[in-house]
């Protein structure tokens, strides 16, 4: 009786598997050559709606750069024969309003406080369009070298 169950549910099982391992083999040895590529799909999630129950879509994000349309130069009175100072760089903060929302100066070393200060109001008078990601805009942070003219 042990030997009759053995034959008709063990001996096909280990058969099977047996087989079956036989051919994973043979097809992973001879058919394994494609290559595998993975393809990633980046999205943002946003989360928008004014009434009670606010949905959560999941949105590709489209976005469209900032753009500076006018940028002064600062303006400083180099004195006798005084060699051209670096353009200074600045951190401008760009507002999803259309102005500029703050101004810090980036660079470290030395410089006379006219310049760093011309250069900061120079800054304060960019004018630009905002940076938009699916339409709406944002505030952004960028650097900005604002040039001098002498007097």
């Amino acid at each position: 009786m042990i030997l009759s169950l053995l034959l008709k549910k063990a001996l096909p099982f280990a058969l099977t598997f047996v087989v079956g391992t036989a051919l994973g083999g043979l097809t992973w040895l001879f058919g394994g050559s494609e290559k595998k590529t993975e393809t990633v799909v980046v999205t943002r999630t946003y989360d928008y709606g004014s009434r009670c129950r606010v949905r959560r879509h999941t949105l590709v994000a489209e976005t469209k750069p900032l753009v500076i349309l006018f940028k002064p130069d600062g303006w400083w009175s180099w004195g006798h024969g005084a060699g051209q100072p670096t353009p200074v760089r600045v951190l401008v903060t760009f507002g999803a309003d259309g102005t500029v929302h703050s101004v810090e100066q980036l660079d470290h070393f030395e410089l006379p406080k006219e310049i760093t200060e011309s250069a900061k109001h120079a800054a304060w008078r960019i004018q630009f369009e905002p940076e938009k990601i699916n339409g709406m805009p944002v505030s952004v942070k960028k650097e900005v070298k604002i040039n001098f003219m002498a007097e």
